[in-house]
């Protein structure tokens, strides 16, 4: 029993359909940190957790 050509394209259409409803959320996970290269200087890197502390008071994490 063979299925058609019709058939075939449009369960093909569902199953990356349903990969791609599966894999997209895995793909959007927050970062860690944020990492960066200044020529000048080494690597620059920023953990979120200081990012957002430094964006709502001013200060970087728990340094002083």
């Amino acid at each position: 029993m063979s299925i058609s050509a019709h058939k075939r394209l449009w369960l093909n259409a569902l199953a990356i359909a349903t990969l791609a409803t599966i894999a997209l959320p895995l793909a959007g996970r927050a970062a860690e940190r944020i990492v960066t290269r200044f020529p000048p200087l080494k690597d620059f890197s920023i953990s979120v957790r200081d990012l957002e502390a430094f964006a709502k008071d001013g200060h970087a994490g728990d340094r002083v």
